[in-house]
């Protein structure tokens, strides 16, 4: 990955913040996996712009408001590593 693909990550936070899944759906990669606690907890992920989609829902189900803070995002070859506050 690139300094593109941490803008690309920026972007998609971005759309979370203002409650966006097309825009996201847009930027992510066929074969994005999303690894958020509740996931490792259940020992699943959601994969792709379905997952993406689920992952919303689940989301929304468990929580009435989640925003993210990003602080700092590094990328490093294939690896972009963000860190903030839920």
């Amino acid at each position: 990955m690139s300094a593109g693909s941490a803008r690309i990550v920026h972007e998609a936070f971005a759309a979370w913040q203002e409650r966006d899944p097309d825009r996201i759906a847009g930027l992510i990669a066929p074969e994005v996996e999303f690894l958020p606690l509740r996931a490792q907890l259940e020992s699943t992920s959601y994969v792709g712009e379905a997952g993406m989609r689920q992952m919303w829902e689940d989301l929304d189900r468990d929580w009435a408001q989640l925003e993210f803070d990003l602080e700092e995002t590094h990328h490093d070859g294939d690896d972009v590593v963000v860190i903030g506050r839920i």
